[in-house]
């Protein structure tokens, strides 16, 4: 997970530091939460290293409850709100555009040096080389 963080830079002016400046952070944490009805937390990672050699610990649970709760708050956190259907199940077309909007207001956020309206920005890294796919 890449959260954007917005603040001013260390020793800027009051001027400076009215405008926004963004620094993506990596977030090394893994939960999974599938359909409001199953969770998994876990310190593994998709990889050969976490895979075979690593000692790695997660905590499924099966728990309904504990799934939905987790879904609304960190979508709360991340996005503000979290939207559900007549039945209480998560509404994912109604979630899907929300994240879109706010992503995408963001996005022009970021360009004219604004605050950011939530926690969710759009993934575009420039600056960090990828491996080329040996197939």
């Amino acid at each position: 997970m890449v959260i954007t963080a917005c603040s001013p830079e260390p020793g800027s002016t009051l001027a400076e530091g009215e405008q926004a400046h963004f620094r993506d952070i990596y977030v090394h944490s893994k939960l999974l939460v599938v359909d409001d009805v199953f969770s998994l937390l876990s310190s593994a990672n998709i990889n050969t290293r976490s895979m075979h050699t690593d000692s790695e610990l997660g905590l499924a649970a099966p728990d309904a409850e504990l799934a939905k709760t987790w879904r609304e708050e960190l979508w709360k956190l991340h996005v503000g709100e979290s939207f559900s259907d007549e039945q209480g199940r998560c509404n994912s077309v109604k979630n899907f555009k929300e994240w879109n909007d706010v992503m995408d207001k963001n996005w022009e956020h970021k360009g004219r040096n604004h605050p950011l309206t939530a926690h969710l920005t759009r993934f575009w890294d420039i600056e960090t080389p990828y491996a080329k796919a040996v197939d």
